[in-house]
């Protein structure tokens, strides 16, 4: 059994847990994404961050990003995967996941407290993260079709809905409250944090090649 069936399998079974135990949250979840209401019915309920469903739904976050990314290297630079093995890019993947979530959570904090909006970083951290949860749901029968069917074309499909969304839901991140963020410093975050990084990556990438 390769790696890749191994990641597949273990997604699989944290998914059915959560599917089990948390079928209720997940669907809050899903809703929340597209609607404020059961945002905020779910914020009321608890403190998410704190609750096993977190630790849970992070591992999903974590395994389905990094294989998604390990799947975006494969298409678009496949020579990469030789250098120096499959697998250890996919290590690379799987760190790479971990910092940037750390990291983004980091700039969030900083951003929030430079521009003194920093009483509503929590919402915008959930928000964000239940923006992953979703993804890394859709990934698992995107990546199944990319690499068992195979429909190889699912992937640029997908990948380029995603990059939409992505900018849609920083930009709802920004105007969730109330009293919302001046648009000119979403776009310096979006920028700067959003956008930078990955260039700055992708050019890591193709120097690498």
């Amino acid at each position: 059994m390769d790696y890749i069936t191994s990641v597949f399998l273990l997604l699989l079974i944290l998914i059915a847990v959560m599917l089990t135990f948390h079928r209720k949250k997940i669907l809050l979840v899903i809703q929340a994404i597209f609607s404020q209401r059961y945002f905020f019915l779910l914020t009321r309920e608890g403190k998410i961050f704190s609750e096993r469903f977190y630790i849970l739904s992070l591992s999903i976050v974590f395994l389905s990003f990094s294989l998604f990314c390990y799947t975006l290297i494969d298409y678009f630079f496949p020579a990469s995967l030789f250098l120096p093995s499959p697998f250890f890019l996919f290590v690379f993947s799987m760190i790479f996941i971990v910092a940037n979530f750390v990291l983004h959570l980091l700039f969030f904090h900083f951003f929030f407290y430079l521009f003194d909006y920093q009483k509503d970083s929590y919402y915008f951290n959930l928000y964000q993260f239940f923006f992953l949860i979703v993804n890394s749901l859709i990934f698992f029968p995107v990546l199944l079709s990319y690499y068992y069917i195979p429909l190889k074309i699912i992937l640029p499909i997908y990948f380029s809905i995603f990059l939409f969304f992505y900018f849609f839901i920083h930009l709802k991140i920004f105007t969730l409250k109330t009293t919302e963020i001046n648009l000119f410093y979403f776009f310096i975050y979006f920028c700067t944090f959003e956008i930078l990084p990955y260039l700055i990556i992708v050019k890591w990438v193709k120097l690498l090649i």
